[in-house]
Order: structure tokens, then C-alpha cells, then sequence
């Protein structure tokens, strides 16, 4: 008997989509997207707006990671990262869901937020297949298991 995730009608892997703008130009931090622990496009000195994209499995866990890195705090100059987008198939986790980050940075700040203004890692992480998940984010009711 073939699973539903099987058929040949169904796609195997999920979209994922980043979109980031940096803020300060003088002293631009630099900047790490991580997708499942492996190299997402980027890891340098961020400058210009980003758009990254990325495929993963339909049943792998999900953890995005956005590093700033190398940041100087000079008084009255302000440079950050911040998260325009996560998109995942379409479905916007990014503002929509923007509760279930982790933030953890220099500064122990600790609320939700998509402006990565510290030095330190935003999180994302989707520990269980990614629709799943979702059937459960957006309050869908029981979902049954195998």
C-alpha cells in the first residue's frame, strides 16, 4: 500500500523563503543564515537586501538560524538585520508567527521579534515535519498519528 506522502502527484520537498534588509551602512554587521545545521547562501558582511531559498524533505524537522555577528555598539549609529520574510510553501511564519522564535544574544533581550538589533542567534525551529506543524500552529484540531 503506497503513503499518501508517496504519490507521485506530491511534491517531496517544502520551499522555504528568507528575506532580510540590513539597517546602518557604515558599520554593517555581519550576518549567518543557517538552514539544518548546513550553509544557507550567506555568511558575510551584509550590505544590500537578501532573498534566499532553500528546499527541504517534506519530512525533515526545520531549523533556520540568522546569526548577526561582529556588530559595534557605537553610541547614535544603529545597524541591524531584520527578518521581512520566512515563508515556508507559501504559509508566512514570518510576521505571522514571529511568537515562536528564540532570540538569544548579548544583550539577554528575550521578547519576539524579527529586528535582530544584538549580536546573537534568531531562531526558528519546526521540530516535528513542517504541515504537521502547521495543522497544530494554526489550531486545526486533532491530527492523527501512524
Amino acid at each position: 500500500m503506497n503513503r499518501f506522502s508517496e504519490l507521485q502527484a506530491i511534491d517531496q520537498f517544502v520551499n522555504i523563503a528568507v528575506k532580510l534588509t540590513p539597517v546602518g551602512q557604515p558599520h554593517a554587521p555581519g550576518v549567518r543564515v543557517t538552514l539544518n545545521g548546513d550553509q544557507l547562501q550567506h555568511s558575510a558582511q551584509m550590505i544590500t537586501p537578501i532573498e534566499l531559498t532553500a528546499l527541504v524533505s517534506l519530512l525533515t524537522p526545520i531549523e533556520l538560524e540568522i546569526e548577526l555577528f561582529g556588530k559595534q555598539y557605537l553610541g547614535g549609529e544603529e545597524t541591524a538585520v531584520v527578518v521581512d520574510s520566512v515563508a515556508i510553501d507559501g504559509f508566512e511564519i514570518v510576521p505571522n508567527y514571529t511568537h515562536l522564535v528564540q532570540y538569544t544574544n548579548d544583550h539577554n533581550y528575550t521578547h519576539p521579534t524579527n529586528y535582530i538589533g544584538f549580536n546573537g542567534v534568531w531562531r526558528l525551529m519546526i521540530t516535528e515535519p513542517f504541515y504537521r506543524w502547521r495543522h497544530h500552529a494554526t489550531g486545526q484540531g486533532w491530527l492523527l498519528e501512524p
